[in-house]
């Protein structure tokens, strides 16, 4: 399912990066397709909204793991 930047499809994915620290861009290569479960930010809905944000410029796409850490109705 994708809920937002519907224009962003065809960018193209050069890196597979698993984000379980709050500070992640310093650590993207460019092109990252993010997959988070929001772990490490678990507890601040600002924090998340920040780690969604922050790497846009950088990353392709990114994908968060509902459920354990993220309510499934209230993430988006």
């Amino acid at each position: 399912m994708v809920l937002a930047g519907e224009s962003g499809l065809l960018k193209k994915v050069e890196h597979v990066t698993v984000m379980e620290v709050p500070d992640i861009k310093r650590w993207l290569k460019g092109n990252d397709f993010l997959i988070t479960s929001f772990y490490s930010v678990r507890k601040s809905e600002e924090a998340q909204c920040r780690l969604i944000e922050e790497p846009a410029d950088i990353c392709s796409c990114i994908a968060v793991k509902t459920g354990q850490y993220v309510d499934n109705s209230s993430a988006f």
